[in-house]
């Protein structure tokens, strides 16, 4: 049995001791110190937490600054880009910064609605820049349900922006690369590889490499879509996707100039 009597005695003492023990200076000037200590760690936090946020701040208020604001300003922003002898196949960054300036660019009707000339038919292509023999600037207005046929362009490179609408891309293969068709029972000699939908703004990009394509406007009200095609081209082939018979087309029928 643990005697209760050196336990209570041992407790009598330690109090006091404590009791009669001066309080250490030292060990307040510690505990201050340890306190401040903290408070600068909170104080630096904060801090920290500000500069993030104000920088993130300035970092929108400059991607607000440099977004492309007008048309014309896309326009210069890609002669700027290529300069005076060059085209999208030149330099793989360069197809980058076209793509990030017509990404950047919001439409806004009222730059693009003295280019929007609608003739009949299905579609209808406007020349808006003729750059610099290297990439020319087209507007396309598409008529409602309609489509483009199947087409190729010819080696160049097409981007495509949304600025009124939507359309839907169908990118078509040669049946021979069977695995790239969307349907294993399709029997056509050109199959589809993929669908998307390109909404207002949304900019798409397409080469012969990747395939052909077809344009189709699936709503009841007309679409407009900007093209910038480099280099450009005064022909391009239209394809039979059952037979896959192609057939030249003229690609140089502007409404205006």
């Amino acid at each position: 049995m643990i005697s209760t009597y050196n336990h209570h005695s041992s407790i009598a003492r330690s109090e006091q001791d404590t009791c009669c023990k001066p309080v250490s200076i030292g060990g307040c000037s510690d505990s201050m110190s340890n306190l401040k200590n903290v408070m600068s760690e909170i104080i630096s936090s904060e801090d920290i937490i500000a500069t993030l946020e104000e920088c993130a701040e300035k970092r929108s208020t400059d991607e607000r600054e440099n977004s492309i604001k007008t048309l014309n300003g896309l326009i210069s922003n890609i002669h700027s880009i290529l300069g005076n002898d060059h085209g999208l196949n030149d330099d793989p960054l360069k197809l980058k910064m076209v793509r990030e300036a017509m990404e950047s660019y919001s439409s806004n009707v009222n730059d693009w609605t003295k280019y929007a000339n609608y003739s009949g038919g299905k579609y209808t292509r406007n020349l808006v820049n003729s750059g610099n023999g290297k990439f020319n600037l087209l507007i396309l207005v598409w008529s409602p349900n309609t489509e483009s046929p199947i087409h190729d362009h010819s080696s160049s490179h097409c981007m495509l922006k949304m600025l009124k609408g939507n359309l839907v891309e169908e990118i078509y293969k040669p049946a021979a690369d069977s695995e790239s068709s969307i349907d294993s029972n399709c029997t056509d000699q050109l199959v589809i590889k993929s669908s998307t939908n390109v909404a207002k703004n949304q900019v798409a990009y397409i080469n012969d490499n990747i395939g052909y394509h077809r344009m189709l406007n699936p709503s009841d009200g007309f679409s407009v879509s900007l093209h910038l095609y480099s280099p450009a081209f005064d022909t391009c082939k239209i394809f039979n996707k059952e037979t896959g018979q192609a057939q030249s087309a003229s690609c140089n029928v502007y409404y205006t100039e």
